[in-house]
């Protein structure tokens, strides 16, 4: 038996449309499951964020004796999903009583068992072979990522400078 022409258009039609809604209906559980992750990943995120402003209050003062001070002005677990860094903006003082030719400030990611996670070594140098007086200071700022190691209770950070004294007069 041949079915008519118009009959067969009819019925890949119905097929036609019939693949497409289940298409669409596979369609809408893959968003609908990506925005559930989404919202879920963001809300883990913030949580870290309130966690982390809480226990680094600023502006904060560090003592460093003969390699200075520094002043941290902010300092917050910042950035987009999958992209998350510490980010730090921060005030290198002389506060020796000497001069200083260069300063290699250390800032260093630790996970919750001690073992560095990532580290980033930061050179101030004046131009020119010029030097750090007493009272002189460089502001500076920086973002480290964190390559997931916020998402982990007990993670933390730390920051020390190392001043190289003048050996001129």
């Amino acid at each position: 038996m041949k079915l008519p022409s118009s009959l067969w258009l009819a019925l890949s039609a119905v097929f036609l449309v019939s693949a497409c809604s289940e298409d669409q209906a596979v369609r809408r559980r893959e968003l609908t499951e990506i925005s559930a992750t989404h919202t879920h990943d963001l809300s883990a995120f913030q949580q870290a964020q309130s966690a982390f402003a809480q226990s680094n209050p600023v502006p904060r003062q560090l003592d460093f004796g003969q390699d200075g001070t520094i002043l941290i002005h902010d300092c917050a677990l910042d950035g987009p999903l999958e992209h998350e860094q510490l980010w730090m903006r921060y005030t290198w003082v002389n506060t020796t009583n000497h001069a200083i030719d260069k300063v290699l400030v250390t800032i260093r990611l630790v996970d919750p068992d001690g073992a560095l996670v990532k580290q980033v070594d930061m050179p101030l140098e004046l131009p020119l072979k010029f030097r750090f007086s007493p009272d002189s200071s460089y502001t500076t700022s920086v973002g480290l990522a964190t390559d997931g190691a916020h998402s982990r209770a007990g993670w933390s950070w730390d920051i020390r400078p190392h001043a190289t004294p003048s050996a001129r007069p």
